[in-house]
C-alpha cells in the first residue's frame, strides 16, 4: 500500500511539472497588449495579458523619450499599467512593446492620442508677407494654425478670416483645418494703409488672440523712406526691406531643425525667454510656464525643435520629468508646461534653461517663493465607496469618489499603487487589488501634486468561508404554509 501511494504521488508530481512547463514555455504569441485611444494631457491604461513573470513595457511616443515602466504579472492575471497625462502631451500615435529578460518580444500594441480643444493663445496668424503694393494688385497669402494648449495642431475645424476694413477682399482657399491644424487664404486690398486680420474659430465663435499687422502702400511710398516695426510679443524688430516672395513659402512651417529656422524669416537660436509668475506658494504647481526660443532680433525662432534641460537653485523644485522636454515641432518654438514646475524652498529661487546640446543657449528667471517648507496636504479628496472601517469579502475592489475636475489620482495601500483621473464632474471609479495576506488595510487617494488627498481609509478584509454551527426557527414548530424565519449561526 505505501509503494502504490508513492507511485500516485509521483505521477501527479509529473503531471503537475508538465503543466507548469506548458504554462511557462507560451510563445511571444499568446502575450496580447491593448490600450484606449485618449486627448492630449489624459492619461491612459495599457492592458498586458499573457505575460509570466517580470518584464518591461516601453512606450514609444510621436517625439521624446520613451516612457518605460517595470511590470509584475502574477498568477497569470493581466497587468495594467497607467500610463500618465504628463507623459501623453504629444498627440499622434504612440506604440507600446514589451521586453522580458533583455529581449523584445513579439508582442506589439498601439493607442492613439487626439489633440485638446483649441487654445486661442496659442493659435496664430501668418503669411508669406506683411506688405503689398496696391498699384501692383498684389496679394498675400494667410495661414490660421489652430493649436491646443500642448502646441498640438487642431484639424478639421473651419475658421473665419476678418479685416480690420470693410473693402479688404479675403478669398478662403480650404474649407477647414488640415491636417497640420492650417487653413489658408487669399488677401488682396484696394486702398493703402495698415491693417489688422483677426480669426474666428467657428465651432466656439471665440476668436484667436494673435492677430496680423499688414502694411498696404502705393508705388510712392515705396520709394524710401523707413519701414514699420513688426511686433513679437511686447517687443519692435525693424524689419528690413521686403522682396518678392513666391510659391507657399509661410512662415512657422511645422517641419523643423533643432537650432536653426528652415526659412530667411527664421535666425539662429540665441536665447531662451522664460515667462512664469514673479512670485509663487512653496510646495503649489505653477499653473503655467511658458518657454520661448528666441533669436538675436528679439523673434521667436518658430521651428527650433531641441531638448532643453531645466534646473534650479532649489534643491526640492519639481522640474518635469528628469528635468527635460523636447520641442515639437508643432509648438511652434514656444514651450507650454502646464502644472509641470513646483517650487518647496521659500525665498528667492531661479529657473534656469538650456539647450541639450550647446549649454551657452540658455535663459534664466527668478521667483519669490513664499510660505513654509513643508505643506501638509488638503484633505479634498471625498471617497463615497468603500465606506470607512468596512468589511469586504474580496481582494479586487474599486474606489469611487470625486476630487477636481481633470485630474491625476493615485490610490496607495494596495498591492500595487493603482491610477486613474477624474472626469469633468471630478468623479472618478479606480480598480485596485489587495495583499491576500493581510486582514487590515488602510488606503489613500492623492492627486499627483501631493497637496490633495483623501485621508486613511479603513478596511478589513475576510475571505474565509463561514462556519455553519446550528439553525434557528422563529417559530420553533412552525405549521404548513406559515411563514418562518430561519437564522445560520456561523463562527
Amino acid at each position: 500500500m505505501y509503494l502504490q501511494t508513492k507511485t500516485l504521488t509521483t505521477t501527479a508530481l509529473l503531471a503537475l511539472y508538465l503543466s507548469v512547463s506548458t504554462v511557462f514555455a507560451a510563445s511571444d504569441s499568446a502575450i496580447t497588449i491593448t490600450a484606449e485611444d485618449s486627448v492630449a494631457g489624459i492619461g491612459t491604461t495599457v492592458l498586458v495579458e499573457g505575460l509570466h513573470g517580470h518584464g518591461t513595457i516601453v512606450v514609444v511616443p510621436p517625439y521624446g523619450s520613451e516612457v518605460i515602466e517595470e511590470i509584475q504579472a502574477k498568477n497569470g492575471r493581466g497587468i495594467e499599467v497607467h500610463i500618465a497625462g504628463s507623459d501623453m502631451q504629444d498627440a499622434g500615435l504612440y506604440s507600446i512593446t514589451v521586453e522580458q529578460e533583455g529581449r523584445r518580444l513579439d508582442a506589439e500594441g498601439e493607442f492613439t492620442v487626439l489633440a485638446d480643444t483649441v487654445d486661442l493663445q496659442n493659435s496664430s496668424i501668418q503669411s508669406n508677407s506683411n506688405t503689398l503694393n496696391v498699384d501692383a494688385d498684389e496679394e498675400i497669402d494667410v495661414s490660421v494654425i489652430l493649436r491646443d494648449r500642448y502646441g498640438n495642431t487642431v484639424a478639421d475645424r473651419p475658421v473665419k478670416l476678418i479685416s480690420s476694413r470693410a473693402n479688404d477682399r479675403i478669398e478662403m482657399l480650404s474649407n477647414q483645418t488640415d491636417e497640420r491644424g492650417e487653413q489658408h487664404f487669399r488677401v488682396a486690398v484696394q486702398d493703402a494703409g495698415t491693417f489688422a486680420l483677426r480669426a474666428i474659430d467657428l465651432l466656439s465663435g471665440n476668436v484667436l488672440e494673435s492677430d496680423l499687422q499688414i502694411l498696404a502702400s502705393t508705388a510712392r511710398q515705396s520709394i524710401g523712406g523707413s519701414f514699420p516695426q513688426a511686433a513679437y510679443g511686447n517687443m519692435y524688430v525693424p524689419q528690413p526691406q521686403p522682396r518678392n516672395t513666391f510659391g507657399s513659402q509661410l512662415v512657422g512651417s511645422v517641419a523643423g531643425r533643432a537650432l536653426y529656422g528652415q526659412i530667411s524669416s527664421f535666425d539662429v537660436i540665441d536665447r531662451f525667454t522664460i515667462e512664469m509668475p514673479s512670485e509663487t506658494d512653496a510646495n503649489i504647481a505653477l499653473p503655467i510656464v511658458t518657454i520661448t526660443a528666441i533669436d538675436i532680433n528679439g523673434q521667436r525662432v518658430e521651428d527650433y525643435t531641441g531638448t532643453i534641460e531645466l534646473s534650479s537653485t532649489d534643491p526640492d523644485a519639481i522640474l518635469l520629468s528628469q528635468g527635460r522636454t523636447s520641442f515639437a515641432p508643432a509648438e511652434q518654438g514656444q514651450k507650454r508646461l502646464p502644472l509641470g514646475i513646483t517650487f518647496a524652498t521659500p525665498g528667492q529661487q531661479i529657473l534656469h534653461v538650456q539647450d541639450g546640446q550647446d549649454p551657452t543657449i540658455m535663459g534664466e528667471a527668478i521667483i519669490n517663493v513664499i510660505g513654509s517648507t513643508v505643506l501638509e496636504p488638503k484633505q479634498t479628496i471625498k471617497i463615497s465607496s468603500p465606506k470607512q472601517d468596512g468589511v469586504i469579502n474580496t481582494t479586487d475592489i474599486t474606489i469611487e469618489g470625486k476630487a477636481s475636475p481633470f485630474v491625476n489620482i493615485i490610490v496607495t495601500g494596495g498591492e500595487e499603487d493603482a491610477f486613474g483621473e477624474t472626469d469633468d464632474n471630478g468623479q472618478f471609479s479606480i480598480p485596485v487589488t489587495l495583499n491576500p495576506e493581510q486582514i487590515d488595510h488602510t488606503l489613500r487617494v492623492r492627486d499627483e501634486s501631493g497637496q490633495n488627498d483623501s485621508g486613511n481609509l479603513r478596511l478589513k478584509l475576510d475571505v474565509e468561508e463561514p462556519e455553519v454551527v446550528k439553525f434557528t426557527f422563529t417559530p420553533s414548530s412552525p405549521k404548513i404554509e406559515e411563514d418562518i424565519l430561519v437564522v445560520a449561526h456561523v463562527k
